[in-house]
């Protein structure tokens, strides 16, 4: 019988070698993340070639986040935006403000994803609460 995890966990690997070899896939790094995080928490249904390989995506996955393999999308180019031919405007440098970057160093996206996962995990939690409170309400 087919099991839901072991799809997923295919599914996991598919994206990340596409993603490695820089094409786009659907839901991008955050959607590996959100699919990561779902095999994680179904860790004891999957046998142990399949944590094996669960564990090798993961290498590969932290990889990415940490921008060691390259990016499927890069962020533009602040010299190919264009705000239109007719504008002509002259800025001095105490005119330009910083701008925020996100964060770049492997420490921030790591505790960036671990926080998102964490939020995620909170959020089934309290959606399970509320949808076992409703059932108990139909069942009475």
């Amino acid at each position: 019988m087919l099991k839901l995890e072991s799809v997923a966990l295919e599914l996991l690997e598919y994206k990340v070698s596409e993603y490695r070899a820089t094409r786009q896939v659907r839901g991008g790094v955050d959607g590996m993340w959100e699919l990561y995080g779902h095999l994680s928490r179904e860790l004891m249904s999957l046998n142990q070639e399949e944590r094996t390989r669960l564990e090798t995506v993961s290498q590969s996955l932290k990889l990415i986040s940490e921008g060691a393999q390259g990016s499927a999308q890069r962020a533009p180019d602040i010299d190919a935006l264009v705000l239109g031919d007719d504008l002509d405007i002259e800025l001095d440098d105490a005119d330009v403000a910083p701008i925020a970057t996100p964060a770049n160093r492997p420490e921030e996206r790591d505790e960036q994803a671990l926080l998102k996962r964490l939020a995620q995990r909170v959020w089934w939690e309290q959606l399970d609460e509320f949808v076992l409170k409703v059932a108990a309400g139909w069942r009475a």
